[in-house]
């Protein structure tokens, strides 16, 4: 039988707020190991810097935490092209891990993000050790400028990449596509966990005939949404009769990045999104650059209402409706005009979503409880 283990996890990003993909990544694999009865001795890298109350929350949700202080400018670079796989990390992770092994009977080690785990290789062999990817560092510049969007974060090579990967036992593809990458680079088992979240159902809205269409989006400002949302706004404008059939309501930083003739209803920053989700008919998914899984889609398929997205943002998502699989943002906003006197279509899109999240939590689910069991059941601690 499986058995409370305690589990030593380190990441360069907070787990609070829940304002970015990645933290709410992050938040909720350590919640899923929590609720299965594990002790989480979190670390927190320091790489952004946290406030005291990111701090006080952390410290209520996991058992243990451990912070180690920001230092400015400790983002280097040291091949002109890329970075090497060790550029960014820190160090002072070093003696903080090796406190805790030495203290504690620790059963797993889990480092997120590749180039924050060479702390890793200081782990005793019998106990295993998991790099949590989060995303594709190979060539990651490339794909953004390829895209039209600005680079940004942590760029290597394959062979930099497959360096750092191999310092753990498992390597936790948040993908499928990732993960068959991954696999063809390097010598550590690979398993795809994608977001960890609970889907629910609500009584969705019927917009009356004369009433404009609430289209709902969340999204933090960083590059990859700037660009986005850019291309959103041109697609919006150039959409006949848009502004007669929908508005635009934005949750999160990337409101900021809207000029003022947009149109949009600019929320910011949402501490409960389940009042702004009641706000809302639908939800939209416009991600049209960038890797990894679309975290935003996960939670807005979760979230039980209808969701309209581009193909780009359903990748490793099952799409049960034509609204999952928009090849543009021009098509996305004529699904949106063309939805937005048509109730019916609604609640079927709203169905077809619920089946995607549905099966796709219970793959996540069951692939979570092969490397982590609950304390009491049967299973693996290691892959």
């Amino acid at each position: 039988m499986a058995g409370r283990m305690h589990i030593l996890v380190t990441s360069p990003i907070p787990t609070h707020p829940l304002n970015h993909g990645n933290r709410a990544r992050l938040n909720a694999f350590c919640r899923a190991l929590k609720t299965r009865g594990h002790v989480i001795h979190f670390v927190y890298g320091g790489f952004e810097g946290i406030t005291r109350d990111q701090e006080l929350a952390m410290r209520a949700a996991w058992d243990h935490v451990h912070i180690i202080p920001a230092i400015p400018g400790r983002r280097r670079q040291s091949h002109p092209d890329h970075h090497l796989i060790d550029d960014w990390y820190d160090d002072r992770l070093d003696p903080v891990v090796e406190g805790i092994l030495a203290r504690w009977e620790v059963g797993a080690c889990i480092a997120n993000y590749v180039w924050f785990a060479r702390w890793l290789t200081r782990v005793p062999a019998d106990i295993p050790t998991f790099i949590d990817t989060h995303d594709i560092f190979a060539g990651r510049h490339a794909l953004l400028t390829a895209a039209g969007i600005e680079k940004s974060w942590f760029s290597t090579t394959a062979t930099e990449e497959a360096k750092g990967l191999n310092r753990a036992r498992t390597v936790i593809a948040i993908q499928q596509g990732e993960a068959e990458s991954f696999r063809k680079r390097i010598d550590s088992e690979v398993v795809t966990i994608g977001h960890l979240t609970n889907p629910r159902d609500r009584a969705i809205r019927t917009p009356q005939p004369s009433a404009l269409l609430r289209v709902g989006l969340m999204a933090s400002d960083n590059p990859v949404n700037a660009h986005m949302l850019t291309e959103l706004q041109a697609a919006w404008q150039r959409t006949p009769h848009m502004d007669t059939h929908c508005t635009l309501v934005i949750a999160g930083s990337a409101g900021r990045l809207l000029s003022d003739d947009s149109g949009a209803e600019i929320l910011g920053y949402v501490e409960d999104a389940e009042t702004f989700f009641s706000r809302l008919d639908l939800l939209i998914a416009p991600n049209i650059g960038g890797s990894g899984l679309k975290i935003k889609t996960v939670e807005a398929l979760a979230s039980g209402l209808p969701v309209v997205a581009t193909s780009h943002a359903m990748i490793g998502l099952q799409a049960n409706h034509d609204a999952h699989t928009c090849p543009d943002l021009d098509a996305l906003c004529a699904m949106l005009a063309a939805l937005s006197r048509n109730s019916t279509e609604i609640h079927a899109l709203k169905t077809a979503g619920q089946n995607s999240i549905q099966s796709y939590h219970a793959a996540q689910e069951q692939a979570f409880d092969r490397l982590f069991p609950p304390v009491g059941v049967q299973g693996e601690t290691q892959a």
